[in-house]
């Protein structure tokens, strides 16, 4: 009877044979007979790796855990995530995260810093100075549109002088 590893051995004749001898933990077909025989080879040596595998098991303080996928590592985790980092919490999209008051302070800690940071700066300009710049930054824009280029210089460059940069 024909095992699979005459070189002669047709297809079907070499999947029954490599079927029923790999899975009865018989011979597998010699590699090198043909290409057939080699990947029936080939998947026959992966098949009793992965049936040789250990399973992943971990142990945590509660006890024993078998993860399902074990491409996480051996890292220990909680068997119930949601319960142990405090899951279920819903949040609706648009929700606010932060009470009023909260968000209140927040705000008056941004404005405080920015603040800060304009004076350090030397941006800190009153309302009336601001006002003045932007009059000026206008005016410039507008002989720029007009082709009157060297108005719109001396107006940047009044503005220049004021900027600390």
């Amino acid at each position: 009877s024909a095992k699979g590893s005459s070189p002669t051995a047709t297809p079907q004749s070499a999947s029954a044979t490599a079927s029923s001898g790999a899975a009865a933990g018989g011979a597998v077909p010699a590699a090198g007979s043909s290409p057939y025989l080699d990947a029936l080879a080939k998947q026959a040596s992966i098949d009793a790796r992965v049936q040789g595998a250990a399973e992943v098991t971990i142990e945590t303080a509660a006890g024993e855990y078998k993860p399902k996928v074990s491409t996480w590592g051996v890292f220990p985790r909680p068997q119930n995530i949601s319960q142990a980092y405090g899951g279920g919490r819903e949040i609706i999209p648009g929700q606010s995260m932060r009470s009023a008051e909260e968000n209140a302070r927040r705000d008056a800690e941004l404005q405080e810093a920015l603040d800060r940071f304009k004076r350090k700066a030397g941006l800190a300009w009153t309302p009336e100075e601001q006002e003045a710049l932007d009059a000026t930054l206008g005016d410039a824009d507008l002989y720029m549109r007009n082709g009157r280029l060297r108005l719109a210089v001396q107006k940047f460059d009044a503005v220049i002088e004021q900027c600390p940069f």
